[in-house]
């Protein structure tokens, strides 16, 4: 979120920010003098997929680690059932586990969302 107290400010900048790059701005609106937005990466391809490379990299950073799921959940205070869930794809991890994930096996969460090979 962006505070600010100047809506045309805080649109314009969104704006400027967003123009060239492929993401687009579905609302904007002020809460208790915090500009709040909805900002969608426009590359369809790339949603589609998330879900499959996270888990992917999940699962491959667990086996290069040579750990079992459950130990790779007690790693991260997560059940056995939960890391197998991120790796089926049947859930995500939160933001809060995928930097768990990130500092605990010193990747980058560039990597571990598939924005890149490293």
């Amino acid at each position: 979120m962006l505070k600010s107290t100047n809506k045309r400010f805080s649109s314009v900048l969104l704006t400027s920010i967003c123009n060239p790059l492929p993401l687009s701005i579905q609302y904007n609106y002020y809460i208790r003098g915090f500009f709040v937005c909805q900002v969608f990466y426009e590359d369809f391809s790339y949603n589609t997929h998330v879900d499959e490379i996270i888990a992917k990299r999940i699962r491959d950073i667990r086996i290069d680690n040579k750990l079992t799921q459950k130990q790779f959940g007690d790693m991260l205070s997560v059940s056995q059932d939960t890391v197998s869930l991120w790796e089926n794809r049947k859930s995500l991890p939160t933001a809060e586990y995928i930097i768990a994930i990130c500092k605990t096996f010193s990747v980058s969460a560039d990597y571990l969302l598939g924005l890149s090979e490293y």
